[in-house]
């Protein structure tokens, strides 16, 4: 077999257990599409910083960094300051350009 199966009725969680079997099953790619199924159906930051491990373990670091950047967007907009430094510290040190841009966008963001 060459990775978890999954349907088109699959849920979330379903997706996103799935996506981790692929990962550590050796399918980072596969595991990629389905990360991005779960954030099709949940926008969750947590999710969003699981497929920014993912990109960043397989070397993929604008899209790492890209990808941590949405989440610390979205820990933003719910008030987890905490979470919001430790993924800026992340994008600082893989694109301190990206990490420039965030702290812009996350400026002009309702406090």
């Amino acid at each position: 077999m060459s990775g978890p199966q999954h349907g088109p009725a699959s849920s979330p969680h379903d997706l996103l257990v799935q996506a981790r079997q692929a990962y550590w099953q050796g399918h980072p790619e596969q595991a990629v599409t389905l990360y991005r199924r779960v954030l099709e159906q949940s926008p969750d930051p947590a999710v969003l910083g699981e497929l920014g491990n993912v990109y960043f373990q397989m070397g993929r670091w604008q899209d790492a960094a890209r990808t941590y950047a949405r989440a610390a967007e979205r820990y933003a907009r719910r008030g987890d300051r905490s979470t919001v430094m430790r993924l800026m510290a992340i994008v600082q040190r893989i694109d301190p350009q990206a990490a420039r841009q965030l702290q812009e966008h996350l400026r002009d963001l309702p406090r």
